[in-house]
């Protein structure tokens, strides 16, 4: 066959047809053993290689841009079921992509990162990871993917520097930096502390429990919004928890706090 030749449309679905009900490998089982042991060991030429990877050139240009279909992807997840690859092709594995010790190498990492500058997600992407942090927060799973990991000085200066201000997710215009109100004093605290009856009202854990006083959370994250309906009691682990994903928990607690409020004055009358 030429170089560069493609078959027509026409010609593909004839050859397809034609394949049809017969088996995905022309060769027995016995000859492909023999087939495989006559090619262990051999090398390629550097010419060689180079004329297989202009072979492959056109076919690399042909799915690129494709998607497999659902079957075929599970006929290629069975093909795979069972099989264990040796210890030798895991550390050359290892060797040629740069991952040394659970770990990818500078280099590697260099390469990885320097590949990733200038990609975006794209709009149907950003939904799927979207919907995926949204049901671990709902269920409270956590990722452990950090764990033993240390980042060295100089990294932990540059994640603090990319997120401050209006880079980070949670940035709200500042209004963290607003001093709190007079109205936001001791006896205001212990009366919501009294009105949620010495209980964090996120986990439920009593303030005799907890060891020291509950901490009054704003739900906006507006200190300058001092109305009880924006106050409420939490214990020190759950309102550090707070401190991320701010928008979420503002959601959460206006919708559940509501909820609860609306059952006790039910349950008053």
């Amino acid at each position: 066959m030429n170089k560069g030749f493609h078959h027509s449309e026409e010609s593909k679905r004839k050859i397809s047809f034609g394949l049809k009900g017969k088996s995905k490998h022309p060769f027995s089982a016995e000859h492909r053993k023999h087939l495989s042991e006559s090619h262990r060991g051999v090398k390629f030429s550097a010419e060689r290689k180079r004329h297989l990877s202009d072979g492959q050139k056109g076919r690399i240009g042909y799915w690129k841009g494709k998607h497999l279909s659902e079957v075929h992807k599970k006929r290629i997840s069975e093909g795979n079921k069972g099989k264990k690859l040796s210890k030798e092709c895991i550390e050359k594995l290892k060797q040629n992509h740069g991952f040394l010790g659970g770990r990818h190498s500078d280099e590697a990492k260099k390469k990885i990162s320097e590949a990733g500058k200038g990609r975006c997600h794209s709009e149907n992407s950003k939904k799927k990871m979207s919907e995926t942090k949204k049901r671990k927060f709902a269920s409270g799973e956590t990722i452990p993917t950090n764990i033993g990991l240390k980042f060295s000085e100089e990294h932990k200066a540059k994640i603090s520097n990319a997120l401050k201000g209006k880079r980070n997710g949670s940035w709200m215009g500042g209004i963290a930096h607003l001093p709190y109100t007079k109205e936001f004093d001791n006896e205001l605290r212990e009366l919501i502390r009294y009105r949620d009856n010495y209980r964090c009202q996120l986990c439920g854990m009593p303030e005799a429990e907890n060891l020291m006083k509950l901490s009054v959370h704003h739900i906006d994250y507006d200190k300058q919004n001092y109305l009880p309906s924006n106050l409420i009691s939490l214990c020190k682990g759950c309102h550090s928890k707070t401190n991320a994903n701010r928008f979420e928990w503002q959601k959460y607690f206006s919708i559940n706090i509501k909820e609860k409020r609306k059952k006790v004055r039910l349950i008053a009358v």
